[in-house]
């Protein structure tokens, strides 16, 4: 009996170790990478609120190391570089986002920025119109699609785009006056005539 019961202990500690060592394994393997990741993101977006934006670079290119298809970290980077004037890699990161997330209006608009800064400006409206057809009825990116329009040639589709925006709403006559890819437009009656609409519904 004493025997039966050495064994049953042996049995039962060895069991036991073996379940903890499964437990650890499975915790190393797929817990700590995530707490891990959550930690790495939300200083990255600390330093870029502060400021550091090359220190928050360098903690998103580790997350996407740790998490290749974190789709917030590719677009917090394209997004970053955008901002840096670091364009091509932030068109990298930013298709990347889009192939994780083929529906998120924020990062089609960036890709967009992206590829305009580039000089395509075509390439920008075909972004421009998948972010349109994920929101239709937000009148910032029809001035999006105006500057692109205008950068492709195409000043008269460009206006129209304007007009949408004036529409929809759109109330920032200040935000309007401060492109520069509109200064063609702005001696035209149609644009006048959008940037009295939207004095007439301006910010305080």
């Amino acid at each position: 009996d004493f025997l039966k019961g050495a064994r049953h202990a042996v049995w039962l500690v060895a069991g036991l170790w073996l379940a903890i060592s499964c437990f650890a394994l499975l915790w190393r393997t797929y817990v700590t990478p995530i707490y891990k990741a959550d930690a790495l993101f939300h200083h990255a977006r600390k330093l870029a609120d502060a400021g550091q934006k090359e220190e928050a670079i360098a903690r998103l290119r580790r997350l996407v190391e740790l998490r290749p298809k974190h789709t917030v970290a590719h677009h917090g980077l394209g997004k970053l570089y955008n901002a840096r004037g670091l364009h091509a890699a932030a068109l990298l990161e930013l298709r990347q986002a889009a192939e994780l997330d083929p529906e998120d209006f924020f990062t089609r608009r960036q890709l967009a920025g992206a590829c305009v800064e580039l000089g395509r400006p075509l390439e920008a409206i075909a972004e421009a119109e998948r972010a349109r057809a994920i929101e239709p009825f937000e009148p910032s990116i029809y001035i999006d699609l105006a500057q692109y329009r205008v950068a492709a040639g195409q000043p008269d589709l460009a206006l129209r785009n304007l007009e949408r925006a004036a529409e929809l709403g759109y109330d920032d006559l200040a935000e309007l006056e401060s492109f520069p890819l509109l200064a063609p437009l702005r001696q035209t009656e149609r644009y006048r005539r959008v940037a009295e609409i939207v004095a007439g519904r301006g910010r305080p």
